[in-house]
């Protein structure tokens, strides 16, 4: 790549390219976050990948350099860039997580910011609709929140509240349209303290578009968080992994 990077996104985008954001050179002694005691590095470059040729060549700025965010490829081709970490002296106290959100797009190569979310947000997700829509749900501090992000007006409104707190979960949109959120952290600063201070959770719920209300619907057989999930072929979700666990499962 143009730049050295730890907790960025990639995501695929027209062409068979992949769209790479934010980052940081410089990380922590668990790899998670920075460390405050180095010196600040958080480009607000961009830079895509084209598989055709093989290289990554530069693909403008950002309105701010962030780590911890999410990236989330539109229905019209386009990327919504939202919330992270915007200053590295966050473990130092001193930084803060960003509301901020801002759209890139590939025919321009350029960045423009658009509303901010309802809360600032890291560690949180960010999940396409089929109606176009984003859902945007939990991340440090942001508690059991949720909002949704509407590519039109390019803005973001209320709509219901997860059942529990959560970090570092997942949320995957099912072949009925649904998003199915699992795992996560509860404690909100868990990427400060000691992993036992953050107390992951096994718990899931499903979010309907239509009535904008989440409900529970089970639990997975470990507490996860920072894990992955992933929707196979045949519609079962395979949940992987998490800080502190090698287990892995399928759902249902």
């Amino acid at each position: 790549m143009l730049a050295p990077r730890a907790n960025h996104t990639a995501t695929l985008i027209s062409g068979g390219r992949v769209l790479i954001t934010g980052g940081t050179s410089y990380a922590s002694a668990d790899g998670r976050y920075p460390d405050s005691s180095e010196a600040a590095n958080l480009p607000t470059t961009a830079e895509i990948y084209d598989v055709a040729t093989g290289t990554f060549s530069a693909a403008g700025e950002m309105s701010t350099g962030r780590l911890g965010h999410t990236a989330t490829l539109l229905a019209d081709g386009t990327v919504l860039v939202a919330g992270g970490v915007i200053d590295l002296d966050r473990l130092g106290g001193k930084g803060f997580d960003t509301a901020s959100a801002e759209i890139y797009d590939p025919a321009t190569g350029s960045f423009t910011v658009v509303g901010s979310m309802r809360f600032e947000r890291n560690l949180h997700t960010a999940t396409l609709l089929d109606d176009g829509r984003v859902l945007v749900t939990g991340g440090s501090y942001a508690g059991a929140s949720a909002e949704l992000f509407d590519p039109q007006a390019r803005t973001f409104s209320s709509t219901g509240s997860m059942k529990s707190v959560r970090s570092a979960h997942t949320a995957t949109k099912l072949p009925n349209g649904s998003i199915l959120v699992a795992g996560g952290a509860l404690g909100g600063e868990c990427i400060e303290e000691p992993v036992s201070a953050c107390q992951p959770v096994a718990s899931m719920e499903a979010y309907d578009p239509v009535t904008g209300a989440f409900e529970p619907i089970g639990f997975m057989s470990a507490a996860r968080w920072a894990h992955t999930a992933t929707l196979l072929d045949s519609g079962e979700l395979l949940f992987a992994g998490g800080e502190g666990e090698s287990s892995a499962e399928l759902y249902p």
